[in-house]
C-alpha cells in the first residue's frame, strides 16, 4: 500500500515536470564558443578508470559536459545537480545555467542520477559520489582542475550536494554510509545552493511528506536515516563555503535561511543571497532563466567559486 501510494505521488509530480519541460524554450546561437557534449556515461569520460559496467545503458547514469573551447588554462570545474523532489528532474533542464557556468570559464558537468521510488536516497547518493569521482579522475584530459571541484545543487539537488559533499569529504561518515567508490584525493571545495530542501525529516509537511517517501524499510543503509538532520555536527562539520540563492517566492525559503544560519554558527564560511522579490519563484535561477536576477545569481555563485579556487575565505 505505501510502495502504491509513492508510486502514485511520483507520477503526479513527474506528469507536472514533463509539461513545464514541454514549455522550455531550446536554445540556440547564445553561446557559440560553448561545446556540450549529451549524455555521457559515467564510465565513459576520457581517462576512466572503469570499464563497462552493468550501468551503462541506464540514462540515469549519464552527464552533459560544457566547456568553452577557446579557454586555453585549466579551469576550476562546477558540477550541476538538479532538482525535481528526489522523484523528477532532468539534467537538461538545468542547460540554460550551465551554458552559463561554462561561459564564465568553468568546465561544467550536469549528471542525472537515479530517483525515488524505484530507488532508495542510498542509491541517489551513491550514483552522485559514483559520478564526482569519475569527473575529478577524468577532469586534467578535459582541461579541468581536480583541485578545484564545486558542486551546485537546486532544490533536492542541494540535498545531494550537501550530503555527497560531506561523505566525500570526511572518510568517517564514507565508511559509515558503506561508500564502495575509492575516494582519496576528492574533495569538494565549495557549494552553491539553491532554494535547497535541506531538511526532510522536520515536523512540518515537507518533513511528513519526505520520512515517509525517503526513510522506509526499503533502504539499504541505515545510517543514512541516523545521519537525516543535515545540522548533524559530522555533517556540518565536513562541508566547505558555501553560498546560498533564495528569494521571497520561494516556498523552501525558511529551510535556506535556517540552514545557513546552523552553518555559520558551526563556523562554517557562508553567504545568503536572499533576493525580495516574490515574483521570483522557487528555484528561480532554473526556471526564470530570462530574469536579470537569474544571471545576478549565477554571477555571484561564480565569483564565491573564483574566491575559494584562488584564496581561502576562511583565512
Amino acid at each position: 500500500m505505501i510502495q502504491a501510494i509513492k508510486r502514485f505521488l511520483c507520477d503526479q509530480e513527474r506528469k507536472k515536470f514533463k509539461e513545464q519541460e514541454a514549455q522550455r524554450p531550446v536554445i540556440t546561437g547564445r553561446y557559440p564558443n560553448i561545446f556540450q557534449i549529451p549524455c555521457v556515461h559515467y564510465n565513459y569520460l576520457a581517462g576512466s578508470p572503469d570499464g563497462i559496467s552493468p550501468k551503462t545503458y541506464d540514462p540515469d547514469y549519464r552527464m552533459d559536459v560544457f566547456f568553452d573551447n577557446t579557454v586555453q588554462v585549466r579551469v576550476p570545474i562546477i558540477i550541476s545537480i538538479h532538482g525535481g523532489g528526489l522523484m523528477t528532474g532532468s539534467k537538461e533542464f538545468n542547460q540554460a545555467m550551465c551554458l552559463e557556468f561554462a561561459r564564465k570559464q568553468f568546465l561544467v558537468f550536469a549528471i542525472e542520477y537515479p530517483k525515488i521510488p524505484e530507488h532508495t536516497i542510498d542509491e541517489m547518493l551513491e550514483a552522485v559520489i559514483s559520478a564526482i569521482k569519475m569527473i575529478v579522475y577524468s577532469a586534467p584530459h578535459l582541461g579541468g582542475d581536480p583541485e578545484n571541484v564545486f558542486l551546485v545543487g537546486d532544490s533536492a539537488g542541494a540535498f545531494l550536494a550537501v550530503y555527497a559533499t560531506a561523505i566525500i569529504n570526511n572518510a568517517k561518515l564514507a565508511e559509515e554510509f558503506g561508500t564502495q567508490a575509492d575516494l582519496s584525493g576528492l574533495y569538494i571545495k565549495g557549494l552553491g545552493l539553491i532554494s535547497g530542501l535541506f531538511y526532510t525529516a522536520s515536523r512540518d509537511r515537507y518533513g511528513l511528506f519526505y520520512k515517509a517517501m525517503l526513510y522506509g524499510k526499503d533502504m539499504k543503509n541505515a545510517m543514512v536515516r541516523k545521519y537525516r538532520n543535515p545540522e548533524s555536527p559530522e555533517i556540518i562539520d565536513s562541508l566547505p563555503p558555501c553560498i546560498f540563492i533564495t528569494s521571497e517566492g520561494d516556498f523552501l525559503k525558511k529551510q535556506s535561511v535556517s540552514f545557513c544560519k546552523a552553518l555559520q554558527q558551526k563556523g562554517v564560511y557562508v553567504l545568503l543571497n536572499d533576493y525580495l522579490d516574490a515574483t521570483l519563484v522557487h528555484d528561480f535561477p532554473v526556471f526564470q532563466d530570462d530574469r536579470k536576477e537569474s544571471g545576478d545569481a549565477i554571477r555571484k555563485i561564480c565569483s564565491f567559486f573564483w574566491d575559494c579556487a584562488e584564496n581561502n575565505p576562511m583565512e
